[in-house]
């Protein structure tokens, strides 16, 4: 119950739907002053997703998102990703304010309740920060013809 996220933003609409969560409780980092996840779903065009998480320490620290996939996924340029499953796919952008940054996968350490092989796609930031945003915008896109 001590970890749990706390509602601090709701809004809907018929142009886009907004939530917002303070994580704090859910990190054990003493350094840690601020953790927030804003996800906003955008219905004009294709529609877009977007989850921005925001982090505030009092002294330096690492920082990174992470994004959990079983489908087949590639890095097309430093700031934006391809996850894709048959002929459906995503196209995942990537800002962290002019942060640099590293995309990586790691190993899912969860548990799986199905066959499915999860992936964890990490994006850390290459330094410690003391305040730093990392924003995750989601839209549909066309599947690799060469996969």
């Amino acid at each position: 119950g001590e970890a749990r996220g706390v509602i601090t933003e709701k809004s809907f609409s018929e142009a886009e739907d907004v939530f917002a969560l303070d994580l704090k409780r859910a990190y054990p980092v003493p350094t840690l002053n601020r953790l927030d996840r804003r996800f906003i779903y955008r219905r004009e065009g294709t529609g877009s997703f977007e989850v921005a998480d925001h982090v505030e320490f009092s002294c330096p620290g690492k920082f990174s998102t992470a994004l959990i996939t079983a489908s087949s996924w590639r890095q097309e340029t430093s700031d934006r990703l391809l996850i894709w499953e048959q002929d459906a796919a995503i196209e995942i952008q990537i800002n962290a304010g002019g942060i640099p940054f590293t995309i990586g996968e790691e190993t899912f350490r969860g548990k799986s309740f199905t066959d499915l092989v999860p992936k964890r796609i990490v994006i850390r930031l290459d330094e410690p920060v003391t305040s730093a945003t990392i924003t995750v915008t989601v839209r549909p896109s066309a599947a690799p013809k060469e996969r």
